[in-house]
């Protein structure tokens, strides 16, 4: 157990079997577990983590406008494909309720129970302000790189 843990590498301390025959299979194992999610083709993947990262922003920008019911979240995203199900929706709803990003409240509904409906608050729209700024220059710096570059030089 204490020689497998002098194996690991630190780019301050050496490890003492340093010379072992083991360490280069090792490392390349090491490195193939490290880019086992990293690999180019896989879109749906990112695309994935894509929408997961962007979507409670989405949330709260649908909620700026207005105050809505999740189903009717759901809707215009799923419209946008940036959800896919109900499911991914409930406990983002209840993480942005929980942050104070949100807040809810109980409305009768001519076509069933009662809905609980989400509106923004001042916390959310703050945050919501935040993610715009830094999404432009983000998307500017992904488009810049994914433009067809004429002159072929790397910037």
């Amino acid at each position: 157990m204490a020689a497998k843990g002098l194996l690991k590498t630190s780019p301050v301390i050496k490890p003492i079997f340093a010379a072992d025959p083991c360490r280069s299979a090792l490392d390349s194992l090491n490195r193939a577990a490290t880019m086992h999610g990293m690999v180019l083709g896989e879109t749906k993947s990112s695309l994935t983590e894509l929408r997961r990262g962007v979507v409670e922003h989405c949330v709260l920008a649908l909620l700026a406008r207005r105050e809505g019911y999740a189903f009717d979240l759901v809707r215009v995203l799923s419209e946008r494909a940036l959800v896919t199900s109900e499911g991914t929706i409930y406990p983002l709803l209840a993480r942005l309720r929980r942050e104070g990003l949100a807040t809810t409240t109980w409305q009768e509904s001519e076509a069933g129970p009662p809905r609980r409906y989400y509106r923004i608050t001042g916390d959310g729209r703050r945050a919501l302000d935040s993610f715009v700024g830094e999404w432009a220059t983000f998307r500017d710096a992904v488009d810049a790189l994914l433009e067809d570059d004429q002159d072929g030089v790397m910037r």
